[in-house]
Order: C-alpha cells, then sequence, then structure tokens
C-alpha cells in the first residue's frame, strides 16, 4: 500500500514536470499558456486584494484630509476675520465655513466614488436634524425676500439657509470622519486652544492692548467673537469644556494645566458677568455633578466632584454679586424684552402660521409689529429679538419652530438614555460634551446668537453624537449601497452629480457675493472720506454685477445717482442749460430704475418704499404725478410700518408740500382763501401727523409740523397752543423758543415774543437768529440803546454782515432798524436738531440738499419716460433711507430753520 502511494506521488510528480516543460515551451514558442485553474482563481484573488489595499489606502487618505478640514475650521472659525467687508465678522465666518466644509464635503463624497459605494454613519437623530433642515429650506423658497433668506445680510449671516446647511454637512462629516476616542479628544484640544487664543486676543482688546494693525481692531470692545456678551456666551463654553477635561484627564500635569486654563475663562466670565450666563452655568454644571455624584448603581463617584462644586459656589455667588468682581466699563445693550419679542412672534405667526416670512427677515416682521413702548428705542429697528428661538418663531413660522424645538427634545433624550446607561470613561465625557450642549441650547433658547455660537452648538452636537457611538444603545449604525446592483449604482451616480454640483455652485456663488461685499465696503469707505461720488458709484456698479439679488446695493446706488443729480444742480445753479437738463434727468431714471430693482426684490422693505418717496418728493414741483407717487409709496410704508410715528410724519410732510404747490398754482391777488385741493391735502396731513402725535406724544417733529399745519390753515391761536405744548414737553430747547417767539412776533404780540427770544439766548447765549429778532422787538418797543446791543451780538456772530451793519448804522441814528432796507427775516445760524442715524444695513450717506428741487426741464424728460417704461414697481431705496427720510429730512423739514411764515 505504502509502495503503491510512493509510485503515485512519483507519478504526480512526473506529470508536473511535464506541465512545466510544456510551459517553458509554449513560452519559446509563442503558442500558449497553460495554467491550472486553481492557481488562475488565486492570482484574480490576490490581484483584488492588492486593489482593495490600495482603495483602502486612498480612503484612508482622504479621511485624513477631512479630518484636518474639519478640525481646521474648527479651529479658525471663532478667530477669523477681515475688515474688507461691511461685516468684518459674520460674512467672513460664514465663507471660512461655506469653503473649508464645503471642499470636506466634496473630499468626503468623492472617497466614496472610489469604491463606487454610498457609505455612512447614522441613527435616529439624524431625523429631526434633516427635518429642521427641509423646514428651513421650504420656508426659504417661499420667503418674502428669498435671496436674503438664503444667503442672510450683512450682521445676520448666521441665521440664513446656507449657513444652516453647512452646519449640517459639518453634522454628517464629522459623525463619519471621527470614530475613535483619540479623535474626539484631539477635537476638544482643538477646541480649547482656539479659544483660549481668541479669548486672549479678547483681553487684550480690553485693556487697549492692540496686537494687529489694523485700524478697524483698535477698540476696546473689538474681539473676533461678536458683542462682549457673546464674547461672555463663548468664555462660558469654553469653562465648562476645560472643567470636563479636568474630570476625565488622568495624569496630573495636563490637570494643572487644564485647571490654570480653567480659572483663565472663569475669570474672563466675572468681567463680562452677565446674569443669564452664570444662571446657565450654574444648570450645566449641575447636570455635570448629578451624574459624578450618583451613577446608575447609586454609588458616590470620585474626588472629581469637589472641582465642579466650588465652581458651582462660585457661580451661585456671581449671581447673587451685584457689581462684577473685575469692574471693567462695557457697552450697554440694547435688545428687546422676552415680553415684547413673544408678542412680535405670536402677532407674526398669526399672520403667516406654518412657515412664516422665511429666515434672515425679523427687520420686516418687526417692523409690521413694532411695540409702541420702547421710549427713546422707538425708531430703533431691531433686526433680531431677545433670542434665537424666538426669531425662528417669528421669521419660520409654527413647522420651523416646532421642528427647531423636536430637534432640542430628542436630542436631550439621546444624550441621557446614552451618558446614564453605563458608568464608563467615555460615558463620562458624554456628560461633559453633553453639559455644554446644554448650555448653548439654553443660550439659543433664551438670548441673541451669532454665527461662532451657533457653530458650537453643532460642534458640541456632533460631539455627543460620536461619543455616545461607542454606548451600544446609542451607537450609530452603518448605512451602505453596494455597486452589484444596477439601482443603487445608478442612485449613487445621480446623488454623487447633485452633491457636486450643489457644493460647487455654492462655493461659487459664496466667492461672488463676497467679492461684491468687498466692492460694496470700498464705495462705504469712500463716501466715509469724501471722495467723488463717481467713485463710490463704480465701486457699487462692480458689487451689482457681481450680486443682482442683493436689494441694499441698488438702494444705495439710487441714492448715489441721487445724490449726483443734486450736485450738478446746486453747482449750476442759474447757469442750468438744456445739457444739464439732460445729465439730471438720466440720473434720476437711474435712481427710480434702482428703486424699484430694490423693492421687486425685497416688496415689504420700508427702506425700499421711503427711498423712492424720497426721490419722488425732490420731484413734487416740477414733475406731474410725483405727488400721488410719493403718497403711494409713503401708504406702503406705512401698511408695513405701522407703528412707526416717523413713516406718518413723512406722509404728512408730502401732503403739506402738495398743498403749498396747490396754494402757489391758484394763487390770486384777490382771493385769501385757500384751494379747496390744498384744504383736502392739509386734511389729509393732519389726520397723519395726530397719528404720529398718538404713537409718541413727544414727538418734535410731528408737533412742529402740526404748527405748521394750523398756520398754513389761518388758524394762529391753534398753532401757537400747539407750539406752547411743544415748549412744556421740551423746555430746554432753544430752537423751539424761538419758533414761538415768531409766532407772537406775527400777531404783534411783543412782550410775549420778546420773553421768548430771551429764553432762547439764555439757552443759547450764540443764537443769532434769536438776537436778531429780540433787537426787532426791542426795536419796536423803542429801546433803542438794548437793541444795538442784541445786533451788536449777531454781528460778532456773522462778521462783515453788511445788513447787520447797516441795522445798526440805523439805530444809531435813531431810524427804525430795518428802515431803508428789504424786509428781513432771518440770519442763518438756526438751531436744527438732527437725528443720529439708526442704520439697519450699512449705507452709503452722501451730502444732500434735503430741500433740493430737480428743475422742471429735467422732470419733464422723466416724465416723459416713465410713461413709456415697462417697470411698474415704482419704488426706490437707499440702504438706510427709512430712517434718513422718515426722521432726519422731517426734522429740517419741519423746523423751517426759523423763518417766519
Amino acid at each position: 500500500m505504502l509502495k503503491q502511494n510512493k509510485e503515485s506521488m512519483s507519478n504526480i510528480k512526473v506529470a508536473q514536470q511535464n506541465i512545466e516543460a510544456m510551459r517553458n515551451q509554449g513560452k519559446k514558442t509563442g503558442i500558449g499558456n497553460f495554467a491550472h485553474p486553481q492557481e488562475k482563481r488565486t492570482s484574480v484573488l490576490s490581484s483584488q486584494m492588492s486593489d482593495n489595499q490600495n482603495i483602502n489606502k486612498t480612503e484612508g487618505r482622504l479621511n485624513i484630509v477631512i479630518k484636518i478640514l474639519l478640525w481646521s475650521v474648527i479651529f479658525l472659525l471663532p478667530l477669523f476675520f477681515m475688515p474688507n467687508t461691511p461685516s468684518a465678522l459674520e460674512l467672513n465666518k460664514q465663507v471660512l465655513l461655506v469653503g473649508l466644509v464645503g471642499v470636506a464635503f466634496l473630499v468626503w463624497v468623492g472617497s466614496m466614488a472610489i469604491k463606487s459605494q454610498i457609505k455612512f454613519r447614522a441613527n435616529f437623530i439624524f431625523i429631526p436634524v434633516f427635518v429642521f433642515l427641509i423646514v428651513m429650506g421650504i420656508s426659504t423658497i417661499f420667503a418674502d425676500y428669498p435671496a436674503q433668506s438664503l444667503w442672510g445680510f450683512f450682521g445676520g449671516e448666521a441665521r440664513s439657509f446656507i449657513t444652516l446647511v453647512f452646519f449640517v454637512a459639518f453634522f454628517v462629516l464629522f459623525v463619519n470622519s471621527i470614530k475613535s476616542k483619540k479623535d474626539i479628544l484631539v477635537t476638544l484640544y482643538v477646541i480649547l486652544i482656539s479659544g483660549f487664543l481668541a479669548v486672549t486676543f479678547g483681553l487684550l482688546q480690553l485693556w487697549g492692548k492692540y496686537i494687529l494693525p489694523i485700524d478697524g481692531t483698535h477698540n476696546i470692545f473689538f474681539n473676533s467673537i461678536g458683542s462682549m456678551y457673546l464674547f461672555g456666551v463663548y468664555t462660558s463654553i469654553l469653562f465648562l469644556l476645560s472643567l470636563n477635561m479636568i474630570i476625565y484627564t488622568k495624569k496630573i500635569i495636563m490637570k494643572i494645566l487644564l485647571g490654570i486654563i480653567t480659572l483663565f475663562f472663569f475669570a474672563t466670565l466675572t468681567i463680562v458677568s452677565l446674569k443669564i450666563i452664570w444662571i446657565i452655568l450654574i444648570i450645566s454644571i449641575s447636570l455635570i455633578l448629578g451624574r459624578l455624584t450618583i451613577g446608575n448603581n447609586g454609588t458616590k463617584s470620585s474626588i472629581n466632584s469637589i472641582i465642579p462644586m466650588i465652581f458651582l459656589v462660585l457661580a451661585l455667588l456671581m449671581v447673587l454679586q451685584k457689581q462684577p468682581l473685575i469692574k471693567k466699563q462695557l457697552p450697554v445693550e440694547v435688545l428687546l424684552t422676552h415680553k415684547s419679542s413673544a408678542s412680535i412672534a405670536w402677532s407674526a405667526i398669526k399672520t403667516d402660521f406654518l412657515l412664516g416670512s422665511g429666515p434672515s427677515n425679523y427687520i420686516n416682521v418687526y417692523r409690521k409689529f413694532r411695540p409702541t413702548n420702547l421710549g427713546n428705542f422707538w425708531s430703533t429697528n431691531f433686526n433680531t429679538s431677545s433670542s434665537y428661538f424666538l426669531t425662528l418663531v417669528s421669521t419660520v413660522g409654527a413647522l420651523g419652530a416646532l421642528s427647531f424645538l423636536t430637534l432640542i427634545v430628542l436630542g436631550v433624550k439621546y444624550m441621557f438614555r446614552g451618558i446614564f446607561s453605563q458608568d464608563d470613561e467615555i460615558s463620562m465625557l458624554g456628560v461633559g460634551i453633553g453639559s455644554i450642549w446644554i448650555l448653548i441650547t439654553l443660550s439659543l433658547l433664551f438670548y441673541v446668537i451669532n454665527i461662532t455660537i451657533l457653530f458650537m452648538w453643532w460642534v458640541s452636537l456632533s460631539l455627543l453624537v460620536s461619543i455616545l457611538a461607542f454606548n451600544p444603545k446609542t451607537e450609530l449604525r452603518d448605512f451602505s449601497t453596494g455597486s452589484n446592483s444596477e439601482k443603487p449604482s445608478l442612485l449613487f451616480s445621480f446623488v454623487f452629480v447633485l452633491v457636486i454640483i450643489g457644493v460647487i455652485v455654492a462655493l461659487y456663488t459664496q466667492g461672488q457675493k463676497y467679492v461684491a461685499a468687498i466692492h460694496f465696503n470700498k464705495a462705504l469707505i469712500a463716501d466715509a472720506k469724501g471722495k467723488n461720488i463717481d467713485d463710490v458709484v463704480k465701486e457699487i456698479n462692480s458689487a451689482v454685477d457681481l450680486d443682482m439679488n442683493k436689494d441694499l446695493y441698488y438702494r444705495n446706488r439710487s441714492l448715489a445717482f441721487f445724490a449726483m443729480a443734486n450736485k450738478r444742480i446746486a453747482e449750476k445753479g442759474k447757469d442750468f442749460n438744456a445739457e444739464d437738463a439732460a445729465y439730471v434727468s438720466e440720473l434720476i431714471k437711474e435712481a427710480l430704475r434702482d428703486a424699484n430693482t430694490a423693492k421687486e426684490l425685497n416688496p415689504n422693505d420700508v427702506d425700499n418704499q421711503m427711498a423712492l418717496v424720497r426721490v419722488y418728493e425732490s420731484l413734487l414741483p416740477t414733475m406731474e404725478g410725483a405727488g400721488d407717487k410719493a403718497v403711494e409709496f409713503a401708504n406702503e410704508a406705512v401698511k408695513d410700518d405701522p407703528n412707526n410715528p416717523a413713516v406718518y410724519q413723512k406722509l404728512a410732510t408730502i401732503y403739506v408740500t402738495m398743498a403749498d404747490l396747490e396754494s402757489l398754482k391758484n394763487k390770486s391777488a384777490d382771493k385769501k382763501e385757500l384751494p379747496e385741493k390744498a384744504k383736502e391735502y392739509l386734511v389729509s396731513a393732519k389726520k397723519n401727523v395726530d397719528k404720529a402725535i398718538d404713537l409718541k406724544s413727544d414727538f418734535l417733529p410731528a408737533r412742529l409740523l402740526l404748527v405748521g399745519i394750523f398756520d398754513r390753515e389761518g388758524n394762529s391761536d391753534e398753532a401757537t397752543k400747539a407750539m406752547i405744548e411743544s415748549r412744556k414737553t421740551f423746555p430746554n430747547r432753544p430752537d423751539l423758543a424761538f419758533q414761538l417767539g415768531l409766532l407772537y412776533l406775527r400777531n404783534d404780540k411783543l412782550d410775549e415774543a420778546g420773553g421768548q427770544f430771551v429764553q432762547a439766548v439764555k439757552l443759547d447765549p450764540n443764537y443769532a437768529n434769536a438776537h436778531y429778532f429780540l433787537g426787532l422787538v426791542l426795536d419796536k418797543k423803542d429801546k433803542k440803546d438794548m437793541a444795538i446791543k442784541e445786533f451788536e451780538k449777531v454781528l460778532d456772530l456773522n462778521k462783515g454782515n453788511k445788513l447787520v451793519e447797516k441795522i445798526i448804522e440805523n439805530l444809531k441814528a435813531g431810524k427804525e432798524a430795518l428802515a431803508g432796507l428789504q424786509k428781513q427775516n432771518k440770519v442763518d445760524n438756526t438751531v436744527v436738531e438732527k437725528k443720529k442715524e439708526s442704520k439697519t444695513q450699512p449705507s452709503i450717506n452722501p451730502d444732500i440738499n434735503e430741500g433740493q428741487i430737480i428743475p422742471e426741464e429735467a422732470a419733464q424728460n422723466i416724465e416723459n419716460s416713465q410713461s413709456s417704461d415697462t417697470n411698474n414697481s415704482g419704488n426706490t431705496s437707499e440702504g438706510n433711507e427709512n430712517v434718513d427720510s422718515s426722521n432726519t429730512d422731517t426734522n429740517g423739514n419741519t423746523q423751517q430753520n426759523g423763518n417766519t411764515q
């Protein structure tokens, strides 16, 4: 038997030798190769294994790239800012987010393309995240101003839909790339290092130690996060993180180092010392203590509980402390109260229940439901409510608010399910990250936010999901589609192409908008430096070419064209010719065209409506139908800002101007009565003035305009009564005393007039007009010597004034002051209050003569072009025109610079 086996083995060996010889012969002759089937399969498998290894290596390298990009955005976003755009912080951070996360997402999709396989990790928490994203997307599509909802406005980029898209992209990438405890710890240290640098920079700024050679940063309250109070919220996040790292870390050296950093952050918080921060910190620290002291089995935890207990006590003391431990004068933060914000949110919900007016459109909502009890802040246009959540309710309706709350509730449930289900180190780390997420969540519910704080919310949620993935009860599941099936392969290709196109379009569009913002910022700087208005227009043109959906650019260009027209009119004066008329009419047409475009883009924005009012108001005396247009757009502003007294006052001013024009048109020597049309206009004006005064009883421009209306109606008694009421309300205003004196003087009440002029010069010794008219009163009362003293004071204030010199000469000669002189009513040195502009968005502010009238020749050309214009929108706008037109212009117009009528 053994012999037979040996023979068999010998035969097999011979056969193998023959086969090998035949192979060699085949190689020599080229006739063919012979291979054993098993050997061929082995070769194929070896090749496949080699390919798989290469793919895995490539996938591993790409995953490292993704991690580096994610850590880069975590590190850079709190620190990054550039002074080259109107939104130095928020816009630049948005660009950084979109750029780095967009590239990381492309790399992630590319890594799946290599294996022809869609593969990702997820669990049930992804459902509310994507529901929230979808609801916000639908609200953006149906928004009042979709472009602003998509990209945000300067300073409000955090609440835009595109920012949310890339926050969610970051969340997905992080959960699918950060899978080990080591990567999680690296992430935490990246946050701490970045935060330490940001807080250090902020403190150096606060103490006036400017380390950057950038003019825009040389302000003690400037930091890379935002307002000083949001800087405090960010510091509280870092404090809680470093506190948790002390508990988690076992190395003594690291504990000491982290303890020093924790004390540093805590000391910074005592400087800001915002009570809401301390209250939220107490809640978060209590969560940590609860998990540390009582585990699943009810036993006590380690001595690590002592550290958070100490800081809990300190936080409680800070809440009770009336003054900060480290005193530093901080700016006053003006925010809506929660009560006012809730009232606005409720009104908005009732108006547009499901989806609201769209993300980033809060300012329109605020204007529509503006509270009437804001005191000195009645004219402030808030672009956010008292908290992120109430802003959401106001702008994205019930669905947006409900989806966000659902995400929070499920997130809290997910967190507690993971951190209380087992007692291990990673679970304790989850408690720490969960407490940070709770802290930021409470901040979102009860305080305002910016892009840095909102980003930290998504980072902490991402960390929480990644950490709790180690727990079997909250682990992530792998989802994948292979390439063996035709349908998944087609699905992969479709999704791959869509994602690639979407991300590339977002990156490209973001880049265009960023460059446009840079050009617009150059226009703002050029205007602020008083450069030629042509240079301003050139930069705005570049901005418009790159970003054609931003109404702010069109509004400002409209204002620039209007300023250029005013400039030509003022320069030419009486030499205004046909060529000038053509030039001015073309500029006004451009101003109207841009204003119309702005209103088409954002039809409910009062800024757009009031800018058009401004242009048509300048055309009132010379263009047929300009008054109707001005009234039309002013009424639209009233509709969209019904609780703003300045809007009603502007509408009343237009009616008064129309009444004056009607009176001039129908004036005749034998007719003293006002024309019926003028009376109707004055009735409308009074109606709107009364509404303005009802909304704000001490609204001086409206009260002064009311005096003017009574005066035009010939009702001097009512005019005087109205002025007396204004004097009582504002007893320290010299210009009001002066104007009341004029009213008395016109009615030959010399004693009363003289008394008011005396009050005016007491309040303002250099008030030339008051001295002038006091001198006239004294002259009429035959007190020549006293009159001479008053006119000498006027001459001191108006050196070389020939009129005043002649008056003094007359008085010294015993003549009447105005003997031989034409009737003169004023000297131009009247006090006229100019309200500080309350800008909602950055805007050029060229020097424009508010009373400038567009010449009839130019207006005629505009009127002719309007009849054939297919653009029916009819609205103009300028960036801050709502406030400028309704507050500043009107003050000047209604006060009449001290002139008698």
